[in-house]
């Protein structure tokens, strides 16, 4: 059996470029306008998930170059759930056919991860900042979560079904040898 792990050099990139992402969230909020709090914050938002999706399908894409377009379809699907916070239970009949365009449907939404909030009465620039912060974290936390699920599902379903063929596939091999044998021994 095939074990997938992340190799921990992609790790450590992956945990330089999220802290790096934040530095320049930091960098950017300096100015203390909540414009740039939000945007920050939905920049902030979009980087950490697409180092994490560059992670997740960098090993990926490296082992199976023969399978582009079904690497491309799984990266595409994934990238559709963390950007547009589709969960299971919002799908509709016929989800699958909605790849099409999705890169521009992220372009032409931009990303709303955090509902801009204003500061509290009393409430310091700082208060704020950090409360709006932990709720983007909170979101993410919640899409990949969703994501995970996600995966488990397909994946679980997709296994259930190789389990039941390779199943068949054992029982006819089984009974084309039974069959071969008996046909020459008589």
């Amino acid at each position: 059996m095939c074990k997938f792990e992340i190799p921990k050099e992609d790790i450590e990139k992956l945990k330089k470029t999220m802290c790096q992402s934040v530095n320049v969230f930091c960098d950017k909020i300096q100015s203390n306008g909540e414009e740039e709090v939000n945007l920050g914050l939905e920049e902030l938002q979009e980087n950490v998930n697409e180092a994490l999706i560059e992670a997740l399908f960098a090993q990926y894409k490296d082992d199976n170059q023969e399978s582009s377009s079904l690497f491309l379809e799984h990266q595409r699907e994934v990238r559709h759930r963390v950007f547009s916070g589709v969960h299971p239970e919002d799908e509709g009949p016929g989800f699958a056919g909605q790849e099409q365009g999705l890169e521009q449907d992220f372009q032409q939404k931009g990303l709303h991860v955090v509902s801009p909030e204003p500061q509290k009465p009393g409430e310091s620039f700082c208060e704020w900042v950090l409360r709006l912060f932990q709720k983007m974290l909170q979101q993410l936390q919640k899409t990949w979560q969703a994501v995970l699920a996600w995966v488990q599902e397909k994946w679980a379903s997709l296994l259930s079904a190789m389990k039941s063929i390779f199943s068949e596939i054992m029982s006819f091999c089984s009974n084309m040898a039974e069959y071969f044998s008996s046909c020459f021994q008589v």
